[in-house]
C-alpha cells in the first residue's frame, strides 16, 4: 500500500510538472508569436514634423509629430530616433508608436531614450527622428 502512495504522488507530481511547462510553452509562444499585421519598411507615406527635445526630463526624451499622408491605416510604427552632434551620429534609440493613425491623420509622439541622460546631451546637438517600419491594418491594403 505505501509503495501506492508513492506512486500516487509521484505521478501527480509529474503531472503537475508536465502541465507546468506546458503552460509556459503556451504562454511564451503566445506572447512571442509574428505579427499578423503586415508591415512596410521605411514607408514613404509617414512624415515625421515638429521633432523637439524635452529640456526638463532626466532622460533625452524627443515628441514630435506623426504624420500619415497615404491611403492606408497604420497600426504601429517604429520610430527611430537619432542623436547627431556636427553631422556625427552620437546615440540612436527606438519606440514602437501603437497608436492608429488613418488616412490624412496625424498624431503627436514621444520617444525616451533611457541609455542616455539628459545632462550628458552636448550643447548643439540636434535630433532627428525617422520612420523605420509601419504595420498597416490588413483590411486597408498596401
Amino acid at each position: 500500500m505505501d509503495i501506492l502512495k508513492k506512486f500516487a504522488a509521484w505521478f501527480v507530481s509529474g503531472l503537475g510538472l508536465a502541465s507546468g511547462a506546458l503552460l509556459v510553452f503556451w504562454v511564451y509562444s503566445h506572447f512571442n508569436a509574428p505579427s499578423s499585421s503586415p508591415n512596410i519598411d521605411n514607408p514613404p507615406q509617414m512624415h515625421v514634423s515638429a521633432v523637439s527635445m524635452v529640456p526638463f526630463a532626466k532622460d533625452l526624451v524627443v515628441t514630435g509629430v506623426l504624420a500619415n499622408s497615404g491611403p492606408t491605416t497604420y497600426e504601429g510604427s517604429w520610430l527611430e530616433v537619432t542623436l547627431l552632434q556636427d553631422g556625427k551620429v552620437l546615440y540612436r534609440c527606438g519606440d514602437i508608436y501603437h497608436l492608429g493613425i488613418k488616412p490624412g491623420a496625424s498624431s503627436p509622439f514621444q520617444v525616451s531614450c533611457s541609455g542616455v541622460a539628459r545632462a550628458d546631451v552636448p550643447p548643439g546637438s540636434s535630433v532627428s527622428v525617422s520612420v523605420l517600419r509601419a504595420d498597416f491594418a490588413p483590411e486597408s491594403g498596401t
